[in-house]
């Protein structure tokens, strides 16, 4: 039996859609998110774009900046487009079949900014985005007149005697006695040694990066007196 030609995401999920009869059960639509894409988005916002009155057929999450954050609604019945043999690809062919055929793609506005996991450094961004997605949640983001949201430390990092303020520590991380983080990501393999100060910083075994273009320190000597 010869294996069967590689169909394309478009074609796999028309062919999944098929093999589970989803049009008799009466689904209507169906979420689609990339691997690469960041769980710092607000879904809740783009499942509630659906309505019986919905005059879309495709709905991209994306961010304020009008960038693809990776996930999507799109209506079953668009698969339909797909044809049953060959390679179908879902944003270089079936998306613009929909635009020629009349059918109307929408954005919901889900983040702030479109993040996808690339490398190390691109993945401390985005765990960087969800803590303050977390914060703003809670109330207790900037200028919120709240206690801040207590950091992520993970059971693997030590951070005994460290201050460690709004700031995700990955397992394997280790933050001496007297050092004070403040709003940034130290990834697994990392030491900061006793008296630094690090704020707004991506602090990776590859390398560290500010999370902000205009702010960012790592002071090794420590605080100043």
């Amino acid at each position: 039996m010869e294996a069967r030609a590689h169909r394309g995401t478009a074609g796999t999920i028309a062919d999944w859609c098929v093999a589970s009869n989803l049009e008799e059960k009466e689904v209507e639509w169906i979420f689609l998110i990339e691997g690469s894409a960041s769980p710092a988005v607000n879904l809740s916002r783009l499942f509630k774009s659906i309505s019986e009155e919905c005059e879309y057929d495709v709905i991209l999450g994306i961010s304020e900046l009008d960038r693809h954050c990776g996930c999507m609604l799109i209506r079953r019945s668009v698969f339909e487009h797909v044809p049953d043999l060959g390679f179908f690809d879902l944003k270089e062919q079936l998306l613009p079949v929909i635009r020629e055929t009349g059918g109307r793609i929408g954005g919901e506005v889900i983040a702030t900014r479109a993040l996808r996991i690339s490398d190390q450094t691109s993945w401390l961004q985005i765990l960087a985005a969800w803590n303050a997605r977390q914060s703003s949640k809670d109330g207790s983001g900037p200028g919120s007149g709240e206690r801040p949201k207590p950091s992520l430390i993970m059971p693997g990092a030590r951070t005994e005697g460290a201050e460690i303020i709004g700031s995700i520590i990955l397992n394997g991380a280790v933050v001496e006695p007297g050092a004070v983080v403040a709003r940034s990501v130290i990834a697994s393999g990392v030491r900061i040694p006793a008296g630094t100060v690090v704020t707004d910083m991506l602090l990776g075994t590859d390398g560290g990066s500010r999370l902000h273009r205009k702010r960012g320190s790592f002071n090794s000597e420590g605080p100043k007196t």
